[in-house]
């Protein structure tokens, strides 16, 4: 099911392109190679602007990152394709923060025009995801688990060649 944003946009540029209403409000907005399929996004303030892009990784979408205007408090997910919009974002230079379980956090520098909106082509590195260490302690004589002093967990052998 579509983003509410998403539809939002379609229905603010209905009247001047009915056409691009034939598809699914993804496809008014992304073409093929998913950048915009129209070539400006108006918004409905002249003086602001609109960000749209998509995050990935490695030529793969990240669904569900999360994106954030450094400074303005503003944080939105990008959907299950890892397409985002911003809208009524102030002329001039923003930093974006892009966060994804796995992948290292990314800043970038973008511009926004009033009356215009810009593409971000956002690419993350993967990472290691950072645990706390795991503590095995064995014993070598057997007893029964209902009279271990500390709590104790069996694991068979098919559970560990899973």
């Amino acid at each position: 099911m579509p983003r509410p944003y998403i539809a939002a946009v379609v229905i603010l540029l209905s009247g001047a392109l009915p056409e691009a209403l034939s598809g699914s409000p993804q496809d008014a907005l992304y073409d093929a190679d998913h950048r915009p399929g129209l070539s400006e996004l108006a918004t409905p303030d002249s003086t602001l602007g609109t960000a749209v892009g998509q995050v990935g990784s490695q030529g793969s979408p990240i669904p569900f990152a999360q994106i954030s205007v450094k400074g303005l408090g503003r944080v939105l997910e990008a959907d299950a394709e890892g397409h985002f919009l911003l809208d009524e974002l102030a002329p001039g230079s923003h930093v974006l923060l892009v966060t994804a379980m796995g992948y290292e956090t990314l800043e970038r520098n973008f511009e926004v025009q009033p009356g215009t909106c810009t593409f971000l082509d956002l690419e993350l590195r993967p990472s290691a995801v950072q645990m706390n260490p795991i503590v095995v302690t064995g014993t070598m004589r057997e007893t029964f688990v209902s009279e271990s002093p500390v709590k104790v967990d069996v694991v068979n052998v098919r559970f560990l060649q899973r």
